[in-house]
C-alpha cells in the first residue's frame, strides 16, 4: 500500500513538473563475502523492497524474490548500506526503493575467509 501511494505521489509530482530526486544508495557493502558463509557458491539474485525515511534511514525491508538461501545474507548486507532520502523540491520525504542484489562468486572466494 505504501509503495502504491509513493508511486502515485511520484507520478503526480512528475506531471506537475516538481523537482523530484528518488532515494539513493550512498554506500553499499564493501565485503559482502563475509555474509555468505555456508551459502552454496552458485550465483543468484535477491530483489528487495526498502522503505527509506526522510532522514535516509532504512525503516523496513522485504524480499520480493530470490534464492531462499541468499535472502538472509542480503538482509544482513543491508546493515552496511547508507541511503540518501528522496527529495521533492529540496525537501526530503519517506519513500520506497527496490534493490536488486546480484551475488557472484569469484574463483578466489573460499568459505573460510
Amino acid at each position: 500500500m505504501k509503495s502504491t501511494i509513493f508511486a502515485l505521489a511520484l507520478a503526480a509530482a512528475t506531471l506537475c513538473g516538481q523537482d523530484l530526486k528518488p532515494a539513493q544508495i550512498l554506500t553499499d557493502s564493501m565485503h559482502p563475502e563475509r555474509y555468505l558463509h555456508g551459502v552454496a557458491r552458485t550465483p543468484g539474485t535477491v530483489k528487495l523492497h526498502l522503505d527509506i525515511d526522510e532522514t535516509g534511514k532504512l525503516r523496513a525491508a522485504r524480499a520480493m524474490s530470490g534464492r531462499p538461501d541468499l535472502v538472509g545474507p542480503a538482509f544482513k548486507m543491508l546493515r552496511d548500506y547508507k541511503f540518501a532520502p528522496a527529495q521533492s523540491e529540496g525537501k526530503p520525504f519517506r519513500s520506497a526503493l527496490d534493490l536488486e542484489l546480484n551475488f557472484r562468486f569469484s574463483p578466489s572466494y573460499t568459505q573460510g575467509q
